[in-house]
């Protein structure tokens, strides 16, 4: 391998350590942790010069660094190569295999999404050429001034459409110039939007093998559903909330099972933007700043910050901070309508963050 490319491999290397040590180390064990920084850096690697690869000194090091004795380093590798993640390309280097750069991308859907876009590309592009062609065969892929996509991109994305069956691709081949032909896969695909969105999803409402299943009835099994999605989530000030709106439902506390039903909506809000959902925020309009803010991190469409907004139009004025401007809105008595509303209101706003959180 040239020297500006081991060098490249060690420089991220070193870039994913720093990220993996901000990981908290009760959450996954050494080995784990390895395998994820193994991933990382071979995805980074892979974008940037499209040969990603470990030799054994790179990976004893990042071992040390996310806390791997020599021996987990070592069992991880092995595990690793027996997965097919990683294959043994020359003595004392690994190289990485286009199944552990999709493994990543399980965990890391904007990549995956971002990716789905390119292998889109390319593959209406050898689909286009293969249609146009009389013989068919195979197509050579070269990089030009006017691609939407760089050598690299393009070189990664041929790689693992090969791997999914959707291209067929020779091995040791050079990002700047490579040859493709089409796949079962492929052509399956090009004819068929709906395996073509499933199989490469580029968004999160395409992507349904990552959202959370809930069951459509929002005014009865909907409620169990809710509960099972916050206990998948971990969210348990929004789970306990909730349970406190009910208890005040069925109470025929009206007023304070609107509160809980906001303040439940409110923990939502918080755990997905990663705000510690027990502290009070500051302002009688957290739920609407708060809506703001996953709108602008791209969490929510900016349009459907209002859905959040709305609960202030079913709150009680008198509870739970100011409430609704009098000189927008009237005042609205709270009763049992009300109650039913923002209870169902709520479930629904928390299951469409947990669906978004999910694949996020």
């Amino acid at each position: 391998m040239p020297p500006a490319r081991i060098e490249c491999a060690h420089a991220v290397t070193r870039r994913v350590v720093r990220l993996v040590r901000r990981v908290p180390s009760k959450r996954m064990g050494a080995e784990h942790r390895l395998q994820q920084a193994i991933a990382r850096a071979a995805y980074e690697q892979a974008l940037e010069n499209g040969f990603p690869g470990f030799f054994d000194d790179a990976l004893v090091e990042l071992g040390k660094e996310v806390g791997a004795s020599p021996q987990e380093t070592r069992q991880v590798q092995r595990e690793m190569r027996d997965a097919w993640l990683l294959y043994e390309k020359q003595p004392t280097y690994f190289r990485a295999t286009p199944r552990l750069l999709l493994q990543y991308e399980e965990s890391d859907r904007q990549a995956a999404y971002r990716m789905n876009e390119i292998r889109r590309w390319m593959l209406e592009e050898v689909g286009r050429v293969d249609t146009e062609s009389d013989r068919g065969g195979s197509i050579t892929v070269k990089h030009e001034e006017g691609d939407p996509y760089t050598a690299t991109e393009q070189y990664v994305a041929a790689q693992t459409l090969a791997y999914l069956g959707f291209l067929e691709m020779a091995d040791d081949q050079l990002p700047a110039l490579f040859s493709v032909k089409l796949g079962t896969q492929g052509y399956e695909a090009l004819r068929d939007e709906a395996l073509l969105r499933s199989k490469l999803p580029i968004s999160v409402t395409e992507d349904e093998e990552g959202q959370i299943i809930v069951a459509p009835d929002a005014f009865r099994e909907v409620i169990t559903s809710c509960e099972q999605a916050l206990q998948t989530l971990g969210w348990k000030q929004a789970l306990t909330e909730l349970a406190r709106g009910d208890q005040q439902f069925k109470d025929k506390d009206w007023v304070n099972a609107v509160r809980e039903y906001y303040a439940a909506a409110e923990s939502g809000l918080k755990y997905a933007l990663g705000v510690e959902a027990d502290v009070e925020d500051e302002g009688s309009r957290a739920l609407k700043r708060l809506a703001g803010q996953a709108s602008r991190d791209g969490l929510i469409p900016a349009n459907y910050a209002a859905l959040f907004g709305f609960a202030d139009s079913i709150r009680s004025p008198r509870s739970h901070g100011g409430g609704p401007r009098a000189d927008a809105v009237g005042e609205v008595e709270v009763g049992q309508a009300e109650a039913l509303l923002m209870g169902n209101h709520t479930r629904a706003l928390l299951l469409y963050l947990a669906q978004r959180i999910s694949v996020s």
